[in-house]
C-alpha cells in the first residue's frame, strides 16, 4: 500500500509558499523508487548530502529537495519533495509531497521529523540566513 502526502506537512505560523516561482509538481507516486531516484538526479544543477537515514537532492537554483530513505532504514523505501517559497518580505513557507513505499508507520515518523527540520530552516531563512545545497 502506497500512502501519498501531497502539500500537506506545512509551516502554519509562515503560511503557504506562495510565489515568485512555482512549486513543483507533487511526487508522482505512480512511478517506482528507483526511477523517482533517478529523475531527481538529472535535474540540472543538483547537489546532495547523506547521513545514515536519508540522501537530500538539492537544486543548487531553487530550494526544492528530494529527500531519499537510505536502504537499511524502516522508512525505506520512500521519497520526499520539500519546497521552500519566500512568502512575504521576511517570511517563507514550505510544503511537501511523499510517497512511502514500505513500512508507512516509519514513513509517517521520516514526515514528522522533517516538520521540525523545515521549522529550522524557515526560521534561518527569516533570520537572513542562507540555507541550500552544500
Amino acid at each position: 500500500m502506497r500512502i501519498v502526502l501531497a502539500a500537506a506537512l506545512l509551516v502554519a505560523t509562515l503560511g503557504i509558499a506562495r510565489a515568485d516561482e512555482p512549486l513543483p509538481p507533487p511526487i508522482d507516486c505512480g512511478k517506482d523508487y528507483e526511477t523517482l531516484y533517478l529523475q531527481a538526479y538529472n535535474i540540472p544543477d543538483v547537489a546532495f548530502t547523506k547521513n545514515d537515514r536519508v540522501e537530500e537532492v538539492w537544486t543548487a537554483s531553487r530550494l526544492d529537495t528530494y529527500i531519499f530513505s537510505r536502504e537499511g532504514t524502516a522508512a525505506y523505501p520512500s521519497i520526499m519533495l520539500r519546497s521552500i517559497r519566500k512568502t512575504g518580505k521576511r517570511s517563507w513557507g514550505a510544503s511537501m509531497s511523499g510517497c512511502g513505499f514500505g513500512d508507512q508507520e516509519a514513513f509517517q515518523d521520516l514526515l514528522e521529523d522533517y516538520k521540525d527540520i523545515n521549522r529550522g530552516l524557515l526560521n534561518a531563512l527569516t533570520d537572513g540566513q542562507t540555507v541550500g545545497p552544500p
